[in-house]
């Protein structure tokens, strides 16, 4: 919404309008935020999601929760991405 404001007020700064849109209707209001924050799942469904899996997909859930990586991160990884000897795992990759 930032933007198109911004757009707006150039175009009647350059005079490619008469007046702002949005102030002209005075009946339109700004949508407010939303403001949702993302709770994790708790211990019950990450179980039940990973046995819901098949068993060569299980490791994504395991990755997920010890390393954080994403699904894609994780489908993404292949053997040479892990260092067992430094204990790092390197993410050059994801899976769309």
């Amino acid at each position: 919404m930032d933007n198109l404001t911004t757009i707006l007020n150039a175009a009647v700064d350059d005079k490619r309008l008469l007046k702002r849109p949005v102030a002209a209707h005075r009946s339109i209001k700004r949508p407010k935020p939303v403001d949702k924050k993302a709770k994790a799942w708790g211990r019950t469904t990450v179980d039940a999601v990973r046995e819901g899996l098949q068993e060569r997909y299980r490791i994504a859930v395991d990755l997920g929760l010890a390393l954080g990586v994403r699904q894609g991160e994780a489908l993404g990884l292949g053997e040479e991405d892990f260092d067992f000897g430094a204990e790092v795992i390197h993410i050059r990759r994801q899976l769309r």
